[in-house]
């Protein structure tokens, strides 16, 4: 398979190297704009939340709180990288529909895209068409497609954030999110479907909004990978832009391969783990693949083993006791031979595992604990709300030991 080359040429930039010339800047700069590009941009949304949560009463933060989408508004400006994109979309096989990373075929799929944007997989399906009259709340803040901008949408953010309006301000910020961020179009605006399904604040979380996430990012997918490999195949094309939540995907590949730079430990959703500096720009794609996992013909993480691999409990309990003992690649320890720092290694490795394994399991919890058809005083949902409290306390035992 011919390599996937990436954004980030080092032409240059080693000591002794020649200057580029104007050609050859005009060649790069020509190789740059031929990238696929996306409409999810996380700078500005964050930038644009900061500045409201300065604003934001008690209020608003329970009634978000209710929804969801309330995770999300602890994101980081993570970089959506053009390059990493690209060459992601070299390696999708369109007949398996899955990603060809090494040896593996692996597939990106809706529990994913949970795990990473902490957003609930199942429930009411979200469809991608009008099915109801405009609302009172449409008809005052989204009635036009100018209306949907996400700039338009911004600017009614920032003035009714200061009003006694709550309810609405709430629903508006998550069209805003679902605009710049989970429902990105080459429009630059909000979906017309989107409003139907946030004007009730109570009944957001029946839906299954990785699935609709990970539904409108994929349906863009084949023909955006079948224009980048006509263009590698010096076909003029113009591969335009892919729609939908792609940092998603730029974080599933990382996940999987186990490369990408965690600025924080323990978070969820996985996204929180991801920062502005997390991404790295590459010569290749190759070089984010570790060579030892295409030689085995697997994934040598959890994640990818999870996705591709069902097992039994029997077998993730045989596979999890051999993990115990040899240290994943995505989890690097200094090794000793002191006893005790072994000890330590493998008491490092079972945190790791503990807290990557009860991810759902918080994740879960907390989609009940917003789900109003669910009893409060639930025996069943007091245990779940205990197990976030108790998770929340050992998350930065990850960092310490």
């Amino acid at each position: 398979m011919k390599e996937a080359t990436l954004l980030g040429s080092q032409i240059g930039d080693n000591k002794g190297s020649r200057a580029l010339s104007m050609s050859d800047k005009k060649k790069e700069a020509k190789k740059s704009s031929d990238l696929v590009n996306g409409r999810c941009h996380l700078a500005p949304l964050v930038s644009t939340l900061d500045e409201l949560k300065k604003h934001m009463s008690q209020r608003h933060w329970e009634i978000i709180r209710m929804t969801p989408f309330s995770p999300l508004l602890d994101l980081h400006p993570i970089v959506q990288e053009r390059g990493l994109l690209d060459g992601i979309l070299q390696l999708f096989d369109d007949p398996t529909n899955t990603f060809k990373i090494g040896k593996s075929h692996v597939t990106f799929r809706p529990e994913d895209v949970s795990l990473i944007l902490g957003l609930p997989c199942y429930g009411t399906v979200v469809k991608f068409k009008r099915q109801k009259p405009l609302s009172e709340f449409e008809e005052k803040y989204l009635k036009t497609s100018k209306d949907r901008q996400r700039d338009n949408i911004k600017k009614k953010l920032m003035e009714i954030v200061h009003h006694r309006s709550e309810e609405n301000f709430v629903k508006l910020l998550v069209v805003y999110i679902m605009a710049s961020f989970l429902f990105p179009h080459t429009t630059s605006s909000a979906p017309s479907w989107v409003g139907q399904y946030v004007d009730q604040l109570y009944t957001m979380g029946q839906y299954a909004w990785a699935l609709a996430v990970h539904k409108f990012l994929m349906d863009g997918v084949p023909k955006a990978a079948r224009c980048v490999k006509a263009r590698r195949s010096d076909r003029k094309i113009n591969t335009g832009y892919l729609r939908g939540c792609v940092i998603a995907l730029n974080i599933w590949f990382y996940e999987v391969t186990g490369t990408g730079k965690k600025v924080h430990y323990g978070k969820v959703p996985r996204a929180l783990c991801y920062g502005e500096k997390s991404f790295r720009k590459t010569v290749s794609i190759s070089e984010l693949i570790p060579l030892s996992n295409e030689e085995n013909g697997i994934l040598g993480t959890t994640w990818a083993s999870r996705v591709d691999r069902p097992m039994t409990a029997e077998k993730v309990r045989k596979k999890a006791k051999v993990e115990n003992i040899n240290s994943p690649q995505q989890t690097p320890l200094h090794h000793s031979s002191n006893d005790s720092s072994k000890r330590s290694q493998e008491f490092n490795i079972m945190v790791h595992r503990l807290l990557e394994s009860l991810e759902l399991l918080m994740q879960a919890a907390r989609n009940l604990r917003t789900c109003p058809e669910k009893p409060r005083e639930s025996s069943s949902l007091t245990s779940l709300l205990d197990a976030i409290e108790w998770l929340d306390t050992i998350e930065s035992v990850k960092e310490d030991v």
